[in-house]
């Protein structure tokens, strides 16, 4: 598991996002088998207002 912040703006507001995410990876045989990725969608849904 991976836990970062990231900030990023949208382009069409001008808005800057700045939010924790979280990446869940399952490595399998040197593979990753399976990715999932949280983050916080309120705030990203609100940056784009």
């Amino acid at each position: 598991m991976v836990q970062r912040t990231l900030a990023s703006r949208v382009i069409r507001t001008g808005k800057l996002i700045e939010t924790e995410f979280c990446f869940d990876f399952t490595v399998e045989n040197s593979e990753i088998t399976r990715f999932r990725m949280f983050e916080d969608s309120f705030a990203v849904a609100k940056s784009v207002e």
